[in-house]
């Protein structure tokens, strides 16, 4: 199962709260994710905190997207974890 959203905000703090939003729309949709978005979250929450927070006129940007794979196993709620990816992308863009 995969998965992939962008999140904005107009400071690190309100795009963390977007990503957390994100996150758990994710997990809502596509329940194998319980398993990794808890990661995902500390992880994206970590590299916000890396970025500056942006410039006047500007807002923080996340482009992120992840997939978890069973092994062809087709009942995603017991079949065990045999890969796992997550992308995220961290910008400062203009406002809309």
């Amino acid at each position: 199962m995969s998965f992939s959203f962008n999140a904005r905000g107009a400071d690190k703090a309100a795009l963390k709260a977007a990503l957390v939003d994100n996150f758990d729309r994710v997990v809502t949709n596509q329940p194998i994710h319980g398993r990794d978005v808890p990661a995902m979250k500390r992880l994206a929450d970590a590299y916000v905190d890396l970025v500056e927070e942006p410039a006047d006129g500007r807002d923080l940007e996340a482009i992120v997207s992840g997939s978890i794979g069973t092994n062809n196993d087709p009942d995603y709620a017991t079949g065990k974890t045999t890969a796992l990816n997550f992308m995220i992308n961290v910008n400062s863009v203009s406002k809309l």
